[in-house]
């Protein structure tokens, strides 16, 4: 398996990089659309190029954090933009809202990079599983910072509730590959941290992780 990987990470790496180039073109278009996304683009590829890098860990383990204080609400408003421009391209007529509930001072010592994934693979999970409202909210409970993302969606059949983080489990909604929730339970692991499913039902989901502070 390790093999196999650094083989598709020698061409993913390629492919990134020529992707990067074009996207610096962009950062220098007359639309100024194009323009203000252009950052977003370019910090997606950084992320995707020092994933393919650290595939290899995953091999043996869960990636080692870089750890670094971080804005949350900074990261989690990139993060919204990220997953409302891809609701415009896979559901144009449904309006995606993404209510980030983070206190403007919520500071927290992790990897950027890493809690990026986790945000992105929660959200997108509640939006294509239904959702049109996600919001994000942060607060300190004894020595962790306790982040709650909470949906309107359809809510998670109870069969598969527990064992919602399982590899290739898919709660019902189809097309995905069941490992965005996962990913996301390695990436919290890996900071020392905890995940769960805090409560479902008909009216939404709350999913819930903590973070050593």
């Amino acid at each position: 398996m390790g093999a196999a990987t650094n083989k598709i990470n020698h061409d993913l790496r390629n492919m990134l990089s020529t992707a990067r180039l074009l996207s610096d073109r962009l950062a220098r278009s007359d639309d100024e659309r194009t323009r203000s996304l252009a950052p977003t683009i370019l910090n997606t590829i950084d992320r995707a190029a020092r994933l393919a890098s650290d595939a290899i860990e995953y091999v043996r383990d869960r990636p080692t954090p870089r750890l670094a204080n971080i804005d949350l609400a900074d990261l989690v408003d990139e993060v919204g933009v990220v997953l409302q421009e891809q609701g415009e391209d896979s559901t144009p007529n449904i309006v995606r809202q993404w209510d980030n509930a983070v206190g403007a001072d919520q500071q927290v010592r992790a990897d950027r990079d890493l809690l990026y994934r986790v945000f992105v693979n929660l959200g997108r999970n509640a939006f294509e599983a239904g959702a049109t409202t996600v919001s994000v909210r942060g607060r300190t409970s004894g020595g962790h910072l306790v982040i709650e993302i909470a949906d309107d969606g359809p809510g998670v059949p109870q069969e598969v509730a527990d064992q919602i983080f399982r590899p290739f489990t898919r709660g019902g909604r189809a097309g995905g590959a069941g490992m965005g929730l996962a990913i996301a339970r390695d990436l919290v692991l890996a900071h020392g941290g905890d995940i769960a499913l805090a409560e479902t039902s008909a009216k939404g989901s709350t999913f819930q992780f903590t973070l050593p502070t």
